[in-house]
C-alpha cells in the first residue's frame, strides 16, 4: 500500500505500549530512530522486578540456552525442553520473588 498509494499512509510515531528499553530496538532498526515513546512510558510499563539491584527481571533478555531443539515425526512443532524448563523456573522465581505482582503475559 505504501509502493502504491503513499499518500494514503500515515506514519504514527509515538508507541504507548512497551517498556522504553523494549522499544529502544525497533525504534532504531525498523524505524531509523523515528519512533518515540509516549511521555512517562518508563514510569507507566517499569514493574517493581526491574529495578531490582542483581537486574534478574529486566524488561526484556536475550538468553543463550545450551539445549536442543527436537521436532516430532507427527508434525512441524519443534520443542526444546531445557529452554521450556529454563523459562518455568523463571517465572516460578519472579511470582515467588514478587507475589504481589500481577504477571499476565509472557512472549517467548
Amino acid at each position: 500500500m505504501q509502493k502504491r498509494c503513499p499518500q494514503s499512509v500515515v506514519f504514527l510515531n509515538t508507541q504507548y505500549r512497551m517498556h522504553p528499553t523494549i522499544a529502544w530496538f525497533p525504534a532504531r532498526h525498523f524505524y531509523e530512530g523515528l519512533l518515540h515513546d509516549a511521555p512517562n512510558m518508563k514510569l507507566l510499563r517499569t514493574e517493581p522486578f526491574h529495578s531490582n539491584t542483581d537486574e534478574m527481571f529486566p524488561p526484556f533478555a536475550f538468553i543463550n540456552i545450551l539445549g536442543r531443539e527436537s521436532q516430532r515425526s507427527d508434525g512441524p512443532s519443534i520443542s526444546n525442553p531445557v529452554e521450556s524448563k529454563l523459562i518455568v523456573d523463571l517465572i516460578y522465581l519472579l511470582c515467588s520473588s514478587y507475589p504481589d505482582t500481577h504477571v499476565i503475559l509472557f512472549s517467548v
